[in-house]
């Protein structure tokens, strides 16, 4: 088969066929292709072309076959002799002959590839490489959901066009970065109305404006209004409110740019971050705390001490030659997940606040209308940040918000990482009328966001803008067109959860005084209120009457971190920590029983962790001796639980022989520490100070495991007198035909575990006060009084003190306590400090009445706030499920004033912007569709919630 020739009548072009010959002498046509021809160049060699060899670009001089559909590298002329385009589509990459017409008065050559082939051409003046618009939308579809990055698409493109030798396909990266970026641009342009427009009424997008906003938050702004009539007429509704939350992310770091030049940015600040001039501008001003107390030398008078807060104080305070920003902070709706505009910053050297309180200042004008009375600000270290925040405002000029209430709060995952006080000062559950939030939204988006930051670490500071804010675009849309299934969703959930805590706090007062609930619930409404205009007025509300102490982790981490900081040549502390957990797992495994490892399965499993448990504890003694000194396995104490109790499954004499084929008793095997040694290396004398170390470690480690053993018999025994109350005895059945029989067996079964975590945890308390005694090297007459007076405060359970009855913990019942209602002895050892503590002091008492009230008024009140925050929960998702079917219709009546706006269709000649109405009405006809959806669902969850008067 022969190649066409280009002066056959078959091969003109359709427009050329009717031309005669005289006609035909006046037409310029292009000369056919040549062997002198050049071929098209492939463009920069990726990592991929660098270790295949690369390529010159040019056609081998060896013989081959001719490859068929262009799968190879593209001439620079077709047959016709027109000049080849590499056309870049959604699945290929293509060379094809493109004519333009030069005539007077013809459109641009940009403008004719876009208006007559939909080609994107990725330079405006006689472009090489166009983009066809299809392949742009699969790359920016591709890009959201499948987190590909340019250079890893452009391979795949390559890899299709030339599946043999890629190499062979043009590279065509760098055009892909820049057309994808005036793509997205266009793009927004037109998804936001902007294009709606014509060019003599023509306004730039004003700050904000491209950010797809939370259409279920109250807001009324001139082109959007969702709320309901009747919430702006009365002064009472408290649904006019926004709960807004703010994380930090330090994945989204950023390099310095090798060319700043190239640094051109679309559209700036119409994002999610602000303007660079407006950034450059408030960092002349802003002040931080350091500079603010400059100002006001007494300003951290009252301030209240937390933690350190290590993650926010050192992360990203590394300075660096080569980045520049070292994360990124966003403020975002926390009931809905929306990021909000403008509410985006970065961090140049950790997560300083003034960062914050620009972005915030800018979420307040886009989120913020003068009808929202109501506002709860979520952060992870607001009792850090928090405290100076309306002095930074004043002194950094920005303008703060008139709130009838400012709500503040920590997310109630971080909280756990503060002091106690913390939690009764900004927990959310103690927020009055804010609901079920957890503050702890950004977390999620962060997961979506870390897979592509990695990638915008080397862009230029504009394209790295651009390419976030895309992608928090797209997830706050997906968030908005699934917002009706979400409101559904939670609205049940929560009308469950709200029976069910309906039900805990009907179970919780069947054991207190009518009268003490009437008064707890004034002191409780009366304490939400005062905590929401001071949120310390919580401390005089939750008397510390029990001393919690320290937590066994956060006892961990400050004997660790004061060994780094001491510099000492042997680590000592992490191991003995590592062994004291491994000690705690031997004895679980021993409280199991002969009742662990019956079945075929159950054996199996026993065998794994039992030699699992053994690896590590081999690992463990072989580092202890590497730091202590060896010693044989056979003079180190074993750690073994002992009965103290007759139901008790463990320290069974028939455990000895185990008749299965295990590893023979992993749990019994010792654990190198120093109260297992024997005695003589406990002894002040010829002690080294790595084991002197080693004890004292021990010894805190050992009584704030202690304490914390206690506090878990304490509430088990609670739990387990109410089971008997509340299950058992509300439950009475006779014989296996009442109704309550089932009810009864599960509440026997829910018992017995209760009784037996009760009794492992006095089991493992009393193994540690037999080893607290064996921690005291010292024999001074001061180190004496401090053993006498540790092991008087912490002695041993006997099975009276764990007996669990009702009359025990009933203080109501006056028949069964005879007016003298006593606690067991262990409930003392948290009402004083141990620092203070001398053998001969008199205890210092609290009376066990007092005690045990506060213990049943702290549950008794978190249990009503909890159903409180749910019962309010359900009251505002109603109330939203109003304003999201609002907001749809706002957003469709906001694409009708769009049509109406357009210039009216012409009598005659073509309306040149009939495609601006069409996508104006589609536009609107997406959004009522929504509206009906929303209303259909909320209506059949909630009976005629979106009315006729809404």
């Amino acid at each position: 088969m022969t190649a066409p020739n280009p002066d056959d009548d078959v091969t003109r072009l359709e427009s050329l066929r009717g031309l005669d010959e005289g006609e035909l002498e006046v037409l310029e046509m292009p000369s056919p292709p040549s062997t002198s021809d050049d071929f098209q160049q492939l463009g920069p060699l990726d990592d991929d072309d660098e270790r295949l060899g690369g390529s010159d670009g040019r056609y081998s001089d060896s013989p081959g076959m001719v490859r068929q559909a262009g799968r190879s590298a593209i001439p620079t002329k077709d047959l016709y002799g027109f000049k080849t385009m590499i056309i870049v589509h959604s699945d290929s990459i293509h060379g094809i002959g493109v004519a333009v017409c030069r005539c007077p008065g013809a459109p641009t050559v940009d403008q004719q590839l876009l208006r007559y082939g939909g080609l994107f051409p990725a330079s405006p003046d006689d472009p090489s490489t166009a983009f066809t618009l299809q392949g742009l939308e699969h790359r920016a579809v591709d890009d959201v959901v499948c987190k590909t990055s340019a250079q890893s698409y452009m391979r795949k493109l390559r890899r299709c066009t030339e599946p043999q030798e890629p190499r062979l396909a043009p590279n065509r990266y760098h055009e892909l970065n820049l057309v994808s970026r005036q793509y997205t641009a266009v793009q927004n342009i037109i998804d936001f109305g902007f294009a709606t427009q014509t060019l003599e009424d023509w306004a730039d997008p004003p700050s904000g404006g491209l950010v797809w906003k939370c259409v279920v938050c109250p807001r009324k702004t001139a082109d959007f209004n969702n709320l309901p009539r009747k919430w702006e007429v009365d002064p009472e509704e408290w649904r006019l409110f926004v709960s807004m939350c703010y994380d930090g992310n330090f994945s989204g770091d950023h390099t310095i740019s090798r060319c700043p030049g190239n640094n051109v940015p679309f559209f700036p600040g119409t994002g999610f971050f602000n303007h660079p001039d407006t950034v450059e501008e408030h960092m002349k001003h802003a002040v931080d705390d350091k500079a603010l107390k400059r100002i006001i030398p007494d300003l951290d008078k009252e301030d209240r001490p937390c933690h350190q807060h290590k993650a926010a104080a050192t992360v990203g305070k590394n300075k660096s030659r080569v980045v520049d920003i070292k994360g990124i902070g966003s403020w975002a709706c926390s009931r809905h997940g929306c990021l909000c505009a403008n509410g985006t910053n970065n961090f140049d050297l950790g997560e300083a606040a003034h960062p914050v309180d620009l972005s915030l200042s800018t979420a307040f004008e886009h989120t913020i209308t003068k009808q929202i009375r109501r506002v709860q600000l979520l952060y992870d270290i607001w009792c850090r940040y928090g405290v100076h925040l309306r002095k930074r405002f004043q002194y950094s000029g920005l303008e703060w918000p008139e709130f009838r209430e400012l709500l503040q709060g920590v997310g109630v995952w971080h909280i756990y990482g503060h002091v106690f006080e913390c939690y009764r000062r900004f927990a959310p559950i103690y927020s009055p009328r804010a609901g079920i939030v957890d503050g702890e939204i950004l977390e999620t988006l962060w997961a979506l966001l870390n897979s592509i930051l990695q990638s915008c670490r080397g862009m230029s500071l504009a394209a790295r803008e651009e390419k976030i804010n895309m992608h928090m675009n797209d997830v706050n849309h997906g968030k908005i067109i699934r917002m009706v299934e979400t409101l559904v969703r939670k609205h049940r959930k929560f009308s469950q959860e709200l029976h069910e805590r309906n039900l805990h706090c009907q179970r919780l007062a069947l054991s207190c005084d009518e009268g003490d609930m009437e008064r707890w619930e004034r002191e409780r409404v009366k304490m939400e209120v005062q905590r929401m205009r001071d949120p310390y007025s919580a401390d005089d509300f939750w008397p510390d009457i029990v001393d919690q102490g320290p937590e066994p982790k956060d006892t961990e981490a400050r004997l660790i971190e004061e060994e780094n900081r001491s510099d000492r040549d042997t680590a000592v502390v992490s191991v003995v920590v590592a062994s004291l957990g491994l000690e705690e797992e031997a004895l679980k495994m021993q409280s199991r029983g002969d009742r662990w490892g019956t079945s075929a399965n159950d054996r199996r499993t026993a065998a794994i962790a039992r030699s699992r448990f053994n690896n590590r504890r081999q690992k463990a003694n072989r580092d202890m001796a590497v730091a202590l000194g060896d010693v044989p396995d056979s003079d180190l104490l074993v750690s073994r639980l002992s009965k103290l109790l007759p139901e008790d499954e463990w320290d069974d004499e028939n455990l000895v022989a185990h008749p299965y084929n295990l590893r023979p008793f992993a749990e019994y095997r010792p654990v190198d520490l120093p109260s297992a040694r024997p005695e003589v290396g406990r002894r002040k004398e010829g002690t080294t100070d790595a084991e002197r170390r080693a004890v004292n470690a021990e010894l805190e480690l050992r009584i704030a495991r202690l304490d914390f053993r206690i506090r878990k018999i304490m509430e088990g025994a609670v739990d387990q007198a109410q089971s008997y109350r509340l299950q058992l005895r509300q439950n009475k059945s006779k014989g296996k035909n009442s109704n309550n029989y089932l009810a009864r067996k599960r509440a026997w079964l829910h018992t017995r575990e209760q009784n037996k975590d009760v009794r492992v945890h006095a089991a493992m308390y009393n193994h540690g006060v037999q080893r607290l005694a064996r921690l005291f090297w010292e024999d001074d007459e001061e180190s004496q009084q401090r053993k006498a007076a540790l092991l008087a405060k912490y002695r041993p359970l006997r099975p009276e003190d764990i007996q669990c009855t009702t009359a025990t913990y009933d203080m109501y019942n006056n028949t069964r306590t005879r007016g003298k209602f006593k606690l067991p002895w262990f409930w003392r050892v948290g009402r004083r400090h141990l620092d203070t503590m001398e053998v001969d002091d008199a205890p210092e008492e609290v009376d066990d009445e007092t005690f045990i009230g506060d213990f049943f008024r702290t549950r008794w009140i978190n249990a009503r706030c909890s159903y409180v925050r749910c019962e309010e929960e359900v009251y505002m998702l109603e109330g939203e499920m109003q304003t999201c079917f609002l907001g749809y219709s706002a957003l469709a009546n906001a694409w009708k004033g769009r049509h109406v706006k357009l210039p009216a269709v012409p009598m005659e000649g073509v309306d040149q912007y009939a495609g601006l109405r069409a996508h104006a009405l589609e536009m609107m006809h997406a959004w009522l569709d929504l509206a009906a959806k929303a209303k259909t669902a909320f209506n059949a969850e909630v009976e005629n919630i979106i009315s006729s008067d809404l």
